[in-house]
C-alpha cells in the first residue's frame, strides 16, 4: 500500500472515530437534559443547572438546553436576591447596620439595579450618617474607617478606629467596631481556610493556592499568625511534587502535551521546582503533535469531576494543537466562566 492511501485510509478512521464522539457526546448531552428538566419539575434547581450545564458542556450547541440553563439561573439569582434583602432589613430593624449595609451590598453585587435594594442601601447608609453624627469629635474617624470597612478593607478600618481611640479611649462605640472588624477578618480567614481545605480534598490544589495567595495579601499578620498556615502550605507544595511526578511519568511515555500541563501546574503550585522548570524546556524540545481528541476528552472527564483549571489546561492545549477545534473554543469559554462564578460565589 502507497504512503498516499495509506494516510488516506488512517484520516478516514479519524473521522469514523470523531463522528462516534460525537454521536455518543449528543446522546450524553440529551440524558443530561432530560434529568434537568426533571429536577426542574420537581424544583431542584441546583441539581437542575448542574445538568443542563453537563449537557452543554458535552453538546456546546444545544440551544434548548442554554435556554434552560438561564432561566433555572435567573430563578435562583432572584430567590437569591430576595433572601439576601431580608436578611438586610432584619439586621437593619435591630439597628445593626454593619450587617445590613453589607447584605445590601451583597444583593446588589448580583442586581445592581434592584429597587428594593438600593432603596435600603440608602436607607441604611442615612441611618449610620446620622449615628455618626451622634457620636460627636471622633466622627471623622469614624466615618474614614466606616468607607474602609465598606470596601471590606478591614485592616485600615481597624487603624482608622484605633486612631479615633487616641482621641476617646473609652469609646464604646470604636472598641465595639474594631471588635466587629477583627471578627469579620477571622471569620474570612475561617471560611476561606475552610475552602482551601475542600479544594485540596477534590484535587483542585492550583485554585487553593490562588486563594492562599489572596488571603496573605489582604491579611498578612493574620494569616501568618494561624497553626493551620504552616500545614496547608506543605500541602500544596506535596500536590506540587505529584503534578511533577506525574509529569515525569507522562514524558518518559512519550506524552509530552499531557506531561507539559502537569509541569505547568506543578510550578503554579511551587514555582521553585527548578526540576519542573528543566522538564519544561525539554518537553518544548521534543513535544510532538498530540492527538487533539484525547485531550479534548480529558478535559471533559477533569469538567465532570468539577476540576475546572485542569479542564481548561487541557482545551487550552487542545487548541493550541489545533486553533481552529471550535467546540474547545466553547467548553474552554464556558469553563473560564463557571470558574469565575464559582470564585465568586465560594467567596461570599
Amino acid at each position: 500500500i502507497t504512503p498516499y492511501w495509506k494516510k488516506l485510509e488512517e484520516e478516514r478512521k479519524k473521522e469514523i472515530v470523531r463522528r462516534e464522539i460525537e454521536k455518543r457526546a449528543r446522546l450524553t448531552a440529551e440524558s443530561f437534559y432530560t434529568m434537568g428538566v426533571e429536577y426542574m419539575r420537581e424544583g431542584r434547581l441546583e441539581e437542575s443547572e448542574k445538568a443542563f450545564d453537563m449537557a452543554l458542556i458535552w453538546d456546546p450547541d444545544y440551544e434548548e438546553a442554554r435556554r434552560k440553563l438561564e432561566e433555572v439561573r435567573s430563578i435562583l439569582k432572584e430567590r437569591k436576591v430576595n433572601r439576601i434583602i431580608n436578611e438586610g432589613i432584619d439586621y437593619y430593624k435591630k439597628g445593626d447596620y454593619f450587617n445590613a449595609i453589607d447584605a445590601f451590598s451583597r444583593a446588589l453585587g448580583l442586581d445592581p439595579q434592584n429597587p428594593l435594594a438600593l432603596k435600603w442601601f440608602d436607607a441604611t447608609t442615612r441611618a449610620m450618617a446620622e449615628r455618626r453624627r451622634e457620636e460627636g469629635r471622633v466622627g471623622r474617624y469614624i466615618e474614614e474607617g466606616m468607607n474602609y470597612y465598606k470596601k471590606g478593607d478591614y485592616e485600615k478600618a481597624i487603624s482608622s478606629w484605633r486612631k479615633g481611640l487616641k482621641i476617646d479611649p473609652t469609646n464604646k462605640t470604636l472598641q465595639s467596631y474594631i471588635s466587629r472588624a477583627k471578627k469579620k477578618i477571622e471569620s474570612i480567614i475561617d471560611r476561606e481556610l475552610k475552602r482551601i481545605e475542600k479544594l485540596l480534598k477534590e484535587g483542585r490544589a492550583v485554585e487553593a493556592k490562588g486563594i492562599m495567595k489572596s488571603l496573605l495579601n489582604k491579611f498578612p499578620s493574620y494569616v501568618r499568625a494561624r497553626k493551620d498556615f504552616k500545614e496547608i502550605q506543605e500541602r500544596i507544595r506535596k500536590e506540587a511534587v505529584k503534578h511533577l511526578t506525574e509529569g515525569e511519568k507522562l514524558y518518559r511515555a512519550g506524552k509530552y502535551g499531557e506531561a507539559e500541563i502537569e509541569f505547568e501546574f506543578a510550578l503554579r503550585l511551587d514555582s521553585t521546582l527548578t526540576r519542573a522548570k528543566k522538564y519544561l524546556q525539554l518537553v518544548k524540545k521534543k513535544k510532538r503533535k498530540v492527538d487533539v481528541y484525547e485531550l479534548y476528552m480529558k478535559g471533559i472527564n477533569a469538567y465532570t469531576k468539577d476540576r475546572l483549571e485542569e479542564a481548561i489546561a487541557y482545551w487550552e492545549k487542545v487548541l493550541e494543537i489545533d486553533p481552529a477545534f471550535e467546540k474547545a473554543r466553547k467548553n474552554l469559554e464556558r469553563a473560564r466562566e463557571k470558574l469565575e462564578k464559582v470564585k465568586k460565589l465560594e467567596g461570599k
